[in-house]
C-alpha cells in the first residue's frame, strides 16, 4: 500500500499543530534571548584594562526581585483555582444534574455552555485582585507604547477574543460531555488553572503596566494553553482540534508582548517583578 493511503486529515492536523508548537516554542526562546544577552552585559564586572573614567562609572545596581508581589500572584491564582473548583463542586454539578433529571440532558447542556462561556469572558470574577481587561478601544489595547512594525491594530484584539471565547466554550463543553458531565473533571481543571494564570497575567500587565514582569510572566499563559490544548486533545480529539487556535493566538501574544518590552525598556535588567515603582516607569 501507498505510504500516504493511511493518513487521515486528523493526522495532517495534529502534524500541523506540533510543527506550529515547535515553532512557537523557538521563537519565544529566540524572542527571550536578546533581553537576556543584555541583562548579562550590564551585570559583568568591569574589564580589567578599563580606563580610570570607564573604572569610575557606577556599577550596576543588583536587580531586588518583588518577592511580595510573587507571593501574591501565585496566591491569587491558588484562591482563583479553590473559589471556581468550589463553585462548580457546589453550584454547577448540581443544577446540571437538577436540569438534566426534572426536563431534558439538553438543558444541562444548555447550562454548561453557558456557564463556559462566562467563564471564558469573565473568569476574573473569581479573581482576589484586579484582573480588567482592556475595554476595546485602540488606545485600550495598544497604549503609548512601541509597537513593533507587526502588531495587529487594536480592533483585531477583541474580535479575536470573542472568537476564542466561543471557541473555549465549544470544547469545553464537549469535554463536560464526555467525562460524565462533571465540572470538576481533570481536563476542565486544567482549563480553569490557564484561565486563572492568564488573570494573573492581566493584574501584572495590563492593571499594572508591569512590561517586563508581563513579558515573563506570558510564557507561563504559554505554556499553560498548550498543555490544555494537549489534554484536551487526549481526551477528546476533536476538542483539542477547536481549542488549538487559543494556542496559536496565544503564541504571537506572548512574541509580540516579549517584542514590546525589548523596544520599551522600561525595565532592562530582568524579566521578573522588580521591587522599584515599575508602574510609574511604565506610564511615563
Amino acid at each position: 500500500p501507498h505510504f500516504g493511503a493511511s493518513l487521515t486529515s486528523a493526522d495532517l492536523i495534529m502534524a500541523s499543530v506540533r510543527i506550529f508548537v515547535l515553532l512557537s516554542f523557538f521563537c519565544g526562546a529566540a524572542a527571550l534571548r536578546a533581553p537576556l544577552r543584555r541583562l548579562n552585559i550590564q551585570l559583568r564586572p568591569p574589564r580589567l584594562g578599563a580606563t580610570p573614567a570607564e573604572s569610575a562609572l557606577p556599577a550596576p545596581e543588583a536587580p531586588k526581585t518583588d518577592w511580595e508581589q510573587v507571593k501574591k500572584t501565585t496566591a491569587g491564582i491558588a484562591v482563583q483555582m479553590l473559589l471556581i473548583n468550589m463553585f462548580c463542586k457546589c453550584v454547577m454539578n448540581p443544577a446540571a444534574h437538577l436540569l438534566t433529571t426534572l426536563s431534558s440532558p439538553v438543558y444541562g447542556t444548555a447550562t454548561a455552555a453557558v456557564f463556559f462561556l462566562a467563564m471564558a469572558r469573565q473568569s476574573r470574577v473569581f479573581a482576589p485582585m484586579d484582573a480588567s481587561r482592556p475595554k476595546g478601544s485602540d488606545e485600550a489595547y495598544q497604549p503609548k507604547w512601541k509597537q513593533p512594525v507587526w502588531a495587529p491594530p487594536g480592533p483585531v484584539f477583541p474580535i479575536v477574543w470573542i472568537s476564542i471565547a466561543i471557541l473555549r466554550c465549544i470544547s469545553a463543553t464537549m469535554i463536560w460531555n464526555v467525562t460524565g458531565r462533571n465540572f470538576v473533571s481533570l481536563p476542565l481543571v486544567v482549563y480553569y488553572l490557564h484561565l486563572s494564570i492568564g488573570d494573573a497575567w492581566n493584574n501584572l500587565y495590563t492593571v499594572q503596566k508591569r512590561l517586563g514582569a508581563g513579558a515573563f510572566f506570558i510564557w507561563f499563559v504559554w505554556a499553560s494553553v498548550l498543555g490544555l490544548t494537549a489534554v484536551f486533545y487526549k481526551t477528546l480529539p476533536v476538542a483539542g482540534y477547536i481549542i488549538a487556535p487559543s494556542a496559536v493566538w496565544l503564541s504571537i501574544a506572548s512574541l509580540l508582548v516579549t517584542r514590546i518590552w525589548e523596544l520599551n525598556r522600561k525595565e532592562p535588567q530582568v524579566l521578573i517583578p522588580q521591587s522599584t515603582s515599575e508602574s510609574d516607569e511604565a506610564k511615563q
